[in-house]
């Protein structure tokens, strides 16, 4: 939990370090911020230390600090506002789901799926290589814009997934309480 917490904490200085274009910090910090959610996976799994709060704050940290990078990247010119919004939106809507359904249901006990799992993971990997070719070597432009195309087309399709998962299981416990 402390190596989350200071996972959280993290995200003021990587921003602060991306308003302020020292790239090179930013890109130090994130690699401090991976190294952490890995020694932190690593204790979990090798002591078997794991709580509630981990469970739902650890995924939460990640999501936050790539939230704010690409919200920084876009107020800084490097990513259009378009993209981040759309980034932006897939996680707001998937949250409030989960939030939604848990309120009038019950705890969404799901994991996530292996496309939202993607998703995260190329979000991640195209902040970092924005941020990389920012502070350490300039990439063909094509990178940067194929790396928005793909971040938001596994958007749209692990979006629409969740959207369909929590359809189908809202019906099915409907279904269930009507026959019951």
């Amino acid at each position: 939990n402390a190596i989350t917490i200071f996972r959280i904490v993290l995200i003021i200085p990587v921003v602060s370090a991306l308003l302020s274009e020292d790239f090179l910090a930013a890109l130090l910090l994130f690699f401090i911020a991976g190294a952490s959610d890995g020694l932190d996976g690593f204790l979990a799994r090798r002591y078997d230390w794991s709580s509630e709060f981990g469970a739902l704050v650890d995924p939460l940290a990640d999501k936050i600090l790539l939230v704010f990078t690409y919200i920084a990247l876009a107020i800084i010119g490097i990513f259009p506002i378009w993209f981040v919004v759309i980034v932006v939106a897939r996680d707001v809507l998937v949250l409030g789901g989960v939030v939604f359904y848990s309120l009038f249901w019950e705890p969404v006990k799901g994991r996530p799926t292996l496309m939202g799992k993607a998703c995260t993971f190329v979000q991640i990997g195209f902040g970092l290589i924005t941020v990389f070719q920012l502070a350490v070597v300039a990439l063909p432009s094509w990178v940067q814009t194929g790396g928005i195309y793909i971040v938001v087309v596994l958007c749209f399709i692990s979006g629409a997934q969740y959207a369909w998962i929590g359809v189908t299981k809202v019906r099915e416990v409907n279904l269930e309480a009507r026959n019951s």
